[in-house]
Formats: C-alpha cells, sequence, structure tokens
C-alpha cells in the first residue's frame, strides 16, 4: 500500500467536503488525519469549523479503499434537520465528497 497517497487521498476529500460549506480555502496542514487499517479515516480540523444543522464539524470520518490500481477516499456531512429521520431522530448523512 502507498499510504502517502492513501492520506493525499483521504485529506482532498475532507477538502471537497469543506469548500462548499465555507468557500475558504483549506491548507494540507490545517487538516490532522489519521489513516486505519479497517479502510476508514479521521480527519481533525486545526481551523475554525463550519457549522452544519446546528452543530461545529470539527472533524471529517470518512473510507478508504485501494484496488485495480486506484486509491479512493470519500466522506460525508450531516444532512439538514429537514432531512432527519423522524422516527430515528438520527441525521441522515450525504455524500457530499470523493477523491480518486
Amino acid at each position: 500500500l502507498h499510504w502517502d497517497r492513501i492520506l493525499f487521498c483521504a485529506k482532498e476529500a475532507v477538502y471537497k467536503a469543506w469548500f462548499p460549506l465555507t468557500r475558504r480555502w483549506l491548507g494540507f496542514t490545517d487538516v490532522s488525519t489519521t489513516l486505519h487499517l479497517d479502510g476508514t479515516f479521521l480527519a481533525r480540523l486545526h481551523v475554525p469549523p463550519p457549522s452544519v444543522a446546528g452543530l461545529d464539524l470539527d472533524s471529517f470520518r470518512g473510507r478508504w479503499a485501494v484496488g485495480r490500481g486506484l486509491v479512493v477516499a470519500a466522506t460525508s456531512v450531516p444532512a439538514p434537520d429537514s432531512l432527519c429521520d423522524d422516527a430515528l431522530r438520527e441525521p441522515a448523512s450525504l455524500p457530499l465528497a470523493a477523491a480518486a
């Protein structure tokens, strides 16, 4: 595995989720990303977080995969309250970003 490429893809997925929320650039060092062997990652912001559905989004969780010569990473942000499942009262997630 090329961990540097997986890390880059995970950070790129976070950037692609971040920019539509804030319309601000996010530098490579503005995010600390931890890759997990189970194909998940956690990215923590080192800049003021955007507010989504009334919550400060100070981290992003996502998934990564490697196969057929490709590295793919994706993350999502919580859906607005209007899209919550009223029966469960847990917000749905909207896929917002992927990097390959």
